[in-house]
C-alpha cells in the first residue's frame, strides 16, 4: 500500500522525470557528480543573489566560472532543472525533491544515506519531536536547528507539521541548518529558499565549527534564505542550538529576525 507522501508525489512525477531527462542528457557528456554539483551551486547562487548582497560579486564570479564549462544550449538545460525544482516544490510542499533525486540518480553512496532518507521517515521523526516540544507551558516555537541537514528533509517536514497545526512558521520560527558537505548544504538552501522558510544555512563541520551564540553571519559559508530579508517580525532573541533538530521553547517574544537581518548587513 502506498504512503500518503507517495500518493502526493505522483502530482510531481512530471517534474521529477523532466529533471531526470535533462540531467541525464548532460551527464552523458560530463561526469554526473560534476553536473549535479554545478546545478546545485548555480541554482543556489541564482536564488541568493536575488536578495543577499553580502557576497553577490564573489558568487556571481563563481557562477560564471561554472557556466563557462557548458554551451548556451547546455546552460539552458540547467535553467530547465531550476524550473522543474521550483515548480515541483510549489505544487507539493510535502517532499524532499532534491534529496529524492539525489538518491534515484545514483549519486548517493551508502555512507550518505544517513543524511538522505525518505520524507515519510523525516515526517515521523519531526512529529515526535514536535509532540515533545508542545508539552512545555506557554510554548512558542522560535528556533529549530539541524546540524546534519543533508538536503533539508527534516526541516521541510517540521515546517509542514507546524503549518498543519496552524502555526505560521514564516512569522514565528527561525530555522538553522548545517552540513559539512557543501553540495548537501546548498541543496538544503535551495529547497528552504523556494519554500519560503526563514533560515541560515552554514557550510562547515558541526563538531569543530558549530553555530555559536552571538555568531555573526558575515562569512561566505553562511547562506541566508530570501525570507530573512522580509519585514522583521517580533520574536525571541534566540540563537541557534547545536544538535540534530533540537526544538527551543520560550514564552517571551522579542527580536530574533531583526538581529538576523543586522548580522546579514541588511
Amino acid at each position: 500500500m502506498e504512503t500518503i507522501t507517495e500518493s502526493k508525489n505522483k502530482n510531481c512525477i512530471d517534474y521529477k522525470e523532466k529533471f531526470k531527462i535533462v540531467f541525464n542528457s548532460l551527464s552523458s557528456k560530463y561526469d554526473k557528480y560534476t553536473v549535479w554539483k554545478d546545478y546545485v551551486e548555480m541554482h543556489a547562487i541564482h536564488l541568493s543573489n536575488a536578495c543577499d548582497k553580502r557576497f553577490e560579486i564573489e558568487r556571481e564570479k563563481r557562477q560564471m566560472e561554472i557556466r563557462k564549462k557548458y554551451s548556451n544550449m547546455e546552460y539552458n538545460n540547467f535553467m530547465e532543472m531550476f524550473s522543474s525544482t521550483a515548480k515541483a516544490l510549489d505544487k507539493n510542499r510535502e517532499q524532499d525533491f532534491l534529496g529524492m533525486l539525489y538518491v534515484e540518480l545514483g549519486l548517493c553512496d551508502e555512507a550518505e544515506l544517513v543524511r538522505f532518507f525518505p520524507y515519510d521517515t523525516a515526517k515521523s521523526q519531526a512529529n515526535t519531536a514536535y509532540a515533545e516540544g508542545k508539552k512545555a507551558e506557554n510554548q512558542c516555537l522560535v528556533s529549530i536547528t539541524d546540524s546534519c541537514c543533508g538536503s533539508g528533509c527534516m526541516l521541510i517536514a517540521y515546517a509542514n507539521i507546524l503549518e498543519k497545526d496552524n502555526i505560521n512558521y514564516q512569522q514565528k520560527v527561525m530555522f538553522y541548518a548545517q552540513d559539512i558537505d557543501k553540495t548537501a548544504a546548498l541543496m538544503c538552501y535551495i529547497q528552504l529558499a523556494l519554500l519560503g522558510i526563514r533560515a541560515v544555512i552554514k557550510i562547515g563541520n558541526p563538531l569543530t565549527d558549530p553555530f555559536e551564540k552571538g555568531e555573526e553571519f558575515t562569512k561566505e559559508n553562511h547562506w541566508i534564505t530570501p525570507m530573512c530579508y522580509a519585514e522583521p517580525i517580533n520574536t525571541s532573541k534566540l540563537l541557534p542550538v547545536n544538535g540534530l533538530l533540537r526544538l527551543m521553547v520560550l514564552s517571551k517574544l522579542q527580536e530574533l529576525f531583526e538581529e538576523v537581518r543586522q548580522k546579514c548587513g541588511y
